[in-house]
């Protein structure tokens, strides 16, 4: 609903804006923002260009986005020819169970800028090193937390 766009306004302004920070697009943010606000929870392209005041071309470009990082699905409703988004409950925390995933790499690279430093002494070093340190942290840590928020979520009949 156009109104509900406009109660929420600047919470979607401020999606846009995070969003932005975290090195995508405002116009990606701004759905994002939306989509967890909406009424009813699935929405056409042309509903969300409506309500956000924005192009076709934008709105379609950074639907794609979204879907492809997993942060919102496509669905199709019987008797309606016309396509649909929503978030997939579960969405928010397998997007970031499968980015944490990509930490890996880091601590990777940080492994091979390690080797290639080989003449360097531990201090020079010490950047390389806190960066495979800090990430292969993260990437042993973060998937339990995200896991036992899993299951609480599950214990309380939040998620499948």
């Amino acid at each position: 609903m156009v109104e509900d766009s406009k109660k929420f306004s600047e919470f979607i302004e401020e999606a846009g804006v995070l969003f932005e920070y975290f090195g995508t697009t405002r116009m990606i943010g701004r759905i994002f923002g939306w989509m967890v606000v909406c009424r009813p929870p699935h929405q056409s392209a042309k509903e969300i260009a409506e309500a956000l005041d924005a192009s076709a071309g934008s709105i379609s470009t950074s639907l794609r986005v979204l879907q492809q990082i997993g942060f919102i699905e496509k669905i199709g409703i019987p008797g309606d020819r016309s396509s649909y988004y929503r978030i997939d409950g579960d969405a928010l925390g397998k997007v970031l169970l499968n980015k944490s995933k990509g930490i890996e790499q880091l601590v990777e690279l940080a492994e091979k800028g390690i080797s290639l430093a080989e003449n360097y002494t531990e201090e020079e070093k010490r950047r390389l090193t806190e960066m495979r340190d800090i990430y292969a942290w993260f990437s042993r840590e973060f998937p339990k937390f995200l896991q036992s928020y899993f299951e609480l979520k599950k214990e309380e009949g939040n998620i499948k």
